[in-house]
């Protein structure tokens, strides 16, 4: 059985990759943005310019995102709970779950644990849920079994 603890080391350890990888390929855009020169005719200078202050953009607010949820991640009260509540883990009949930021599958100690943001319509709909209680959701009935 793996701790709450472990998921948390995961989950940072998958945010901050992604961080060092936006920032890499941030900076790689940047270097391309000052290496294009107008030796090309202006107007493909123009489109190619655009494309990648486009790209960085986009990058940069993917940054901003992963940075927000690994500064949220690390807000999170580890106190177990008797109820499903921000912060917790839970195993129901189908599924381990932990309502913190939406990050997607991580894996420890080879367990799947699907990431939840607590806005989410399926969060929503286990918050304030107890152990041995049903959840139906998307034609789906999901039983409580073990909060951690």
């Amino acid at each position: 059985m793996f701790s709450k603890i472990q998921l948390i080391t995961e989950c940072k350890t998958v945010l901050n990759i992604k961080i060092n990888q936006l920032k890499s390929d941030l900076n790689l855009i940047n270097d391309a943005i000052q290496n294009e020169t107008k030796s090309t005719v202006g107007d493909k200078h123009e489109v190619a310019k655009a494309h990648y202050q486009t790209e960085q953009q986009k990058l940069q607010t993917q940054l901003i995102n992963a940075e927000f949820q690994l500064n949220q991640l690390l807000k999170i009260n580890l106190q177990h709970t008797k109820q499903i509540t921000l912060g917790s883990l839970f195993k129901t009949n189908n599924q381990w779950f932990y309502m913190s930021v939406s990050i997607g599958k991580v894996y420890v100690e080879n367990n799947c644990v699907i990431t939840l943001s607590s806005d989410s319509p399926f969060s929503k709909a286990f918050s304030g849920k107890k152990e041995n209680e049903t959840v139906f959701f998307n034609n789906i009935n999901y039983t409580i079994e073990k909060i951690i």
